[in-house]
């Protein structure tokens, strides 16, 4: 048998001659066929309303809660803006890749926000910060700019953007779990992963 025969002959058994609706009827080429094809890849390609809770809460848990928490101490850091909300020696604040954590353990520093560094005109207290800091937390205070007007923020200190994401979790495949994560940053940046 020759190539054209035999596409000839796979031709014949190729066909789709008939199909069921969505009532269980059998259509035809020609009788109600085209419009079943129509029908069906019209429904499946058209967006319908999502309930994205329903969605997310059937998806499998691949991270722990432990797991997620030392992926965000490895990660996570706050930006400087009014220090209002950045605390002293439990939030990651420093500009330091490696250990943005303070290492100064002083009793006046416990509960204290970074605002307190401050002098009267919102400039940084560097005769405080001097006498409470050791050098390397007082040198690595001091280099940070003070923009009173902005808002303390957090961001992932291993993306340029800060922007935390699945492709993190998987780079990191060791986490330190220096410092402390207070429980109100986590939320931001909770993992979901699916199998």
């Amino acid at each position: 048998m020759n190539f054209h025969a035999a596409t000839k002959n796979r031709r014949k058994y190729n066909q789709i001659l008939t199909l069921r609706d969505d009532n269980d009827q059998t259509v035809e080429w020609g009788r109600g066929m085209e419009e079943t094809i129509t029908d069906y890849f019209t429904r499946l390609f058209t967006a319908t309303e999502t309930k994205w809770d329903d969605v997310i809460n059937s998806l499998s848990m691949k991270i722990t809660e432990v797991q997620n928490l030392q992926l965000l101490a490895e990660g996570v850091g706050c930006k400087v803006g009014s220090g209002e909300s950045i605390n002293i020696l439990e939030d990651p604040w420093l500009p330091s890749e490696h250990d943005p954590n303070i290492h100064t353990r002083h009793p006046a520093l416990q509960g204290q926000r970074v605002c307190s560094l401050k002098d009267s005109e919102n400039n940084w207290d560097i005769d405080l910060i001097r006498d409470v800091f050791d050098s390397r937390d007082a040198q690595l205070i001091m280099t940070i700019p003070l923009n009173n007007e902005t808002e303390d923020t957090w961001y992932w200190r291993k993306e340029k953007l800060g922007d935390y994401s699945v492709k993190m979790v998987s780079l990191s495949t060791s986490a330190t779990g220096q410092g402390t994560i207070p429980h109100h940053s986590c939320r931001m940046l909770d993992v979901v992963e699916t199998a």
